[in-house]
């Protein structure tokens, strides 16, 4: 196990390496951890999908960075999938405002920012502010729609 940390997370190892590593193994191992606790208070649907998906999709693109060593292009296609898939999905399927996914949109912003070097973060992230605050703006307009993908009882977990 210390060997395995070492190769990923060792001194020899780059910083954007190491960055890529931590976000597509975090992604992974928060996604399967989110969807045991998710399935074990019984709340299925739409959510628990995005999260399997993205699940995999983390392992998938680690993998991929891994052979290909591309791991910019890679950790690309990983925050955008989290950013615009994802937590949109998440935001719906979570009570929309009166959820808790409005923080994960500023860490989804803190996390392009930390991943991506900075003229790739520079022009992803007013689209993502952009396309969360029109979330915010839909569901604040039709709040039908959060009611109609929240899992029944969503409620009684979330304060």
């Amino acid at each position: 196990m210390i060997a395995l940390f070492k190769k990923m997370f060792g001194n020899s190892v780059s910083s954007r390496e190491k960055i890529f590593n931590l976000t597509t193994l975090g992604g992974t191992f928060a996604g399967l951890a989110s969807l045991a606790v998710s399935y074990s208070v019984n709340i299925r649907g739409y959510g628990l999908w995005a999260i399997g998906i993205t699940t995999v999709l983390a392992m998938i693109f680690f993998i991929i960075g891994r052979t290909t060593k591309k791991y910019d292009a890679c950790l690309l296609v990983v925050i955008c999938g989290i950013n615009f898939i994802c937590f949109p999905v998440l935001f719906f399927t979570m009570s929309g405002v009166n959820g808790g996914m409005l923080l994960y949109f500023v860490l989804g912003i803190v996390l392009t920012v930390i991943s991506l070097d900075l003229k790739t973060s520079i022009r992803i992230v007013p689209f993502e502010v952009a396309f969360y605050m029109a979330l915010i703006y839909v569901d604040y307009l039709h709040p039908e729609i959060a009611e109609k993908f929240t899992a029944p009882d969503i409620n009684k977990y979330s304060g």
